[in-house]
């Protein structure tokens, strides 16, 4: 039964190549979102306690 497997698979290995390609993506929103959060947050303090 080639025929009913065949449908199954393809979607699989599309729903892989997806989810293969978006984790790149994930993981570099996961790191621009440190580097924004810590920018911030050392604004905040600068802005908080100006060095002289």
């Amino acid at each position: 039964m080639p025929s009913a497997v065949s449908p199954l698979s393809t979607m699989f290995s599309s729903l892989t190549a997806i989810l293969l390609s978006f984790i790149p993506l994930a993981i570099g929103l996961l790191l621009l979102y440190f580097v924004i959060k810590k920018a911030i947050k050392d604004a905040l303090d600068e802005y908080n306690h100006p060095k002289l």
